[in-house]
């Protein structure tokens, strides 16, 4: 970037915040990063995946940057990003690549995608902050004060969501409640899968309720999650069982820290009573209630 392109980047952001474009498939997740921005002082607009990222790039608003997740159904982050770059003034754009975890082979790869830089997932403030002014040179807003809030059990990082919110107690509640319901779908989805034994959809509900639970702080069940993700990949149905109900039962003591919030493993419970007398095995048979398909 030119020192004038640098300065004209100060000055907007200075001014009216950077525009940014922030791109993920899941609700809660873009909720989140574009209450994260927000308060960081910049104009967000969220779009659910590649090519809806591309749909919002060819209007007449001008971005900043881009924060890209890189798996998404229909098209993903690295797919999204080769087609932005040959699209008329976007070979410069900011693009971000945001992933829980990079090994050295996928730097690579979002290399040559076209993308500039990437934050790890589940967000944080900090990250965020950090490569926009390393990259444009952006001006933030501070976090507004509150009082402290008391510890709670490792379970949950009420603390980092917090942070990440701009210690707004009622924004928390409301991500709270929003994660209970995508949680519950996704369970509801994992129970589905593996009556019927599909390891797919499995590994793919697995990976969404990984991506929502870190974005809201839930540490148990992130890693449950990614155990039952790694296990439908690797084709290992012994620990599938296992591990969903150890999942079931996190979920469960996770919707117990919070009182006030809707338990929504009864929204599970009746999923469950609808998919085991209609939900097929993988060979095409139904499957009799209290029974699992073969994995």
């Amino acid at each position: 970037m030119s020192r004038q392109q640098h300065s004209l980047h100060q000055q907007a952001a200075a001014e009216a915040g950077l525009r940014v474009l922030f791109v993920d498939d899941t609700e809660i997740n873009r909720e989140l990063g574009a209450t994260v921005l927000k308060r960081l002082g910049h104009q967000v607009t969220i779009a659910a995946d590649g090519a809806e990222a591309i749909a919002a790039l060819s209007c007449a608003t001008a971005f900043d940057a881009v924060f890209m997740d890189l798996q998404m159904p229909l098209l993903d982050g690295l797919e999204a990003t080769r087609r932005i770059r040959q699209m008329a003034g976007l070979d410069k754009i900011l693009i971000v690549a945001m992933a829980g975890s990079l090994q050295p082979g996928e730097r690579d790869k979002i290399r040559a995608a076209g993308m500039d830089d990437w934050v790890s997932k589940p967000i944080r403030r900090e990250e965020l902050q950090a490569v926009l002014e390393r990259r444009l040179g952006s001006p933030t807003v501070p976090a507004a004060p509150v009082p402290a809030e008391e510890p709670l059990p490792p379970v949950f990082d009420r603390q980092g969501l917090l942070d990440r919110l701009g210690r707004d107690a009622g924004q928390l509640r409301r991500f709270l409640e929003m994660f209970f319901r995508s949680a519950a779908a996704s369970l509801a989805g994992l129970e589905a899968a593996l009556i019927a034994g599909d390891r797919d959809s499995l590994r793919l509900y697995a990976h969404t309720l990984k991506g929502t639970s870190l974005n809201i702080g839930a540490q148990r069940l992130a890693s449950l999650s990614r155990n039952l993700e790694e296990s439908a990949a690797a084709g290992q149905p012994e620990q599938l069982r296992v591990q969903f109900a150890a999942l079931r039962e996190s979920y469960r003591e996770f919707a117990q820290l919070h009182g006030s919030f809707p338990d929504q493993s009864s929204v599970v419970a009746e999923r469950r009573e609808a998919t085991r007398s209609s939900a097929p095995a993988a060979s095409g048979e139904q499957v009799p209630v209290g029974r699992t398909a073969r994995l």
